[in-house]
């Protein structure tokens, strides 16, 4: 009742304010592997299929740009001279940075 009383009085508030400068048009779109292959099923052929399908089917075309590596990815042991996650070397034998230039 409020809304159509301020409107029939010309008082219209605006529903959200936004740039106008193009920029997040639509939510980010893309692949997820956690909600595909969860950690049972990750490997970086799967990736590698989950993104060339993105191409193929036309979704990239759409906008459907991201490819999200979730978890399951990194190896149970840390890398020893780093300290840092390292990939499984299993699922993902050529490594992440491999990985990272196929996308």
């Amino acid at each position: 009742a409020a809304r159509t009383a301020m409107m029939a009085l010309g008082v219209v508030r605006p529903s959200a304010w936004a740039l106008d400068n193009g920029l997040g048009l639509t939510p980010p779109m893309g692949y997820n592997t956690w909600n595909d292959m969860g950690c049972e099923l990750l490997s970086e052929a799967g990736v590698k299929a989950a993104a060339e399908a993105l191409i193929r089917t036309g979704l990239r075309d759409l906008g459907y740009t991201y490819v999200n590596l979730d978890d399951c990815w990194q190896a149970m042991v840390r890398s020893p001279l780093s300290g840092r996650l390292v990939a499984d070397p299993v699922r993902f034998p050529s490594g992440i940075g491999s990985l990272a230039e196929f996308l």
